[in-house]
């Protein structure tokens, strides 16, 4: 066996456990709740040191922050495969959709934007992290952008242009998310969220809109 083909092994192998170790985390998480998501929880669980998972996460911040940037890569994937759908509509409702399941699992414990935006913490985080987090993040928006950008859709923004309209949608996703979805509120003022986001995309697609 050459030194490159076993160093490659060894990276491998290192990537490995540390997808054990974040679906620990999120076994955790989901099992119980986000405070509970420690590293010496996660040691415990995997059967590791704590030295062990440090080894792989500076901090629990950088281990709740590589939960998030896998599942946001998953969310990137399954909107991916959406390109190929002509109606608008249709895209922006399975859009919605694809970040509800991201949101119900992740979103709502952990602020994307708080990441991008903090330049310190009470934890570090790496500058890796944070750069692969920022990339991610944009790959989602450049989709939206594109999306935005097809001639299909032209006919009801008015004009406005595909970068303009991407904080629209990431905000009216999210903000319905958080209302029908983050707490008990949805349920107590009977807010449901695929019915909000099949109203909004009614008042979208109700007639083209003069350029």
């Amino acid at each position: 066996m050459t030194v490159k083909v076993f160093d490659e092994l060894k990276i491998k192998e290192k990537e490995n456990r540390k997808l054990i170790i974040l679906q620990i985390a999120e076994e955790i998480l989901h099992e119980n709740c986000i405070e509970d998501v420690t590293i010496r929880n996660v040691a415990l669980k995997a059967g590791l040191s704590t030295g062990a998972i440090y080894m792989y996460f500076a901090s629990k911040e950088e281990l709740l922050l590589s939960m998030l940037i896998k599942n946001l890569k998953t969310l990137h994937s399954e909107l991916e495969t959406l390109k190929e759908i002509d109606d608008p509509a249709k895209v922006l409702k399975a859009m919605a959709l694809a970040y509800r399941n991201y949101f119900i699992n992740y979103g709502k414990y952990i602020d994307i934007f708080r990441h991008l935006t903090d330049k310190e913490g009470p934890e570090a985080i790496g500058q890796d992290h944070k750069e692969e987090l920022h990339n991610t993040v944009g790959s989602i928006l450049k989709f939206i952008e594109e999306m935005a950008a097809g001639e299909e859709i032209k006919k009801y923004t008015g004009g406005i242009p595909p970068g303009r309209l991407v904080p629209m949608v990431w905000s009216i996703v999210q903000g319905v998310s958080q209302v029908t979805l983050s707490t008990t509120s949805g349920k107590a003022f009977g807010f449901d969220f695929d019915q909000v986001i099949d109203d909004f995309i009614d008042l979208v697609f109700l007639k083209p809109k003069k350029i």
